[in-house]
């Protein structure tokens, strides 16, 4: 699960294989049925906002 911040999250919730996570409205989970061209893509970068909000960087709202 990636903790996007809710308005990142809801755009993201859009993409296909991604879900609502029991966690919370600001993070989703992505576990898409076969891997496309931009998927890779995808996750390097909502793992790299995860962490940046772990850090407490970029707090969502």
């Amino acid at each position: 699960a990636f903790r996007l911040g809710p308005e990142i999250a809801e755009a993201a919730l859009r993409t296909p294989g991604t879900a609502p996570s029991e966690r919370g409205g600001d993070w989703i989970r992505f576990a898409p049925e076969s891997w496309e061209r931009f998927d890779q893509d995808r996750a390097s970068a909502w793992f790299e906002m995860a962490w940046r909000l772990a850090e407490g960087r970029d707090e969502p709202g």
